[in-house]
């Protein structure tokens, strides 16, 4: 696949995961993925690509990991 197409999507996923979590402010994983998949229109996620952008929010300081349940995502403002 072409690395520009591959940025694209990965701005579309990143985008799609700040917008959710902005909106719900704590979400479990098993939710998350499934909504996102569900919002993106253009194409078809795979959950491999969102688990890798969901983790680069994290290292970005967009969202974290609950310390207390790992399977739970908090959106930082």
């Amino acid at each position: 696949m072409n690395e520009t197409i591959i940025k694209e999507r990965g701005a579309v996923i990143d985008s799609k995961i700040v917008a959710i979590m902005k909106t719900r402010k704590q979400m479990k994983h098993s939710e998350l993925v499934p909504q996102v998949m569900e919002m993106i229109k253009l194409f078809k996620a795979q959950p491999d690509m969102i688990k890798l952008r969901i983790n680069m929010l994290i290292s970005q300081d967009y969202i974290k990991r609950d310390a207390a349940d790992k399977t739970t995502y908090i959106y930082l403002p």
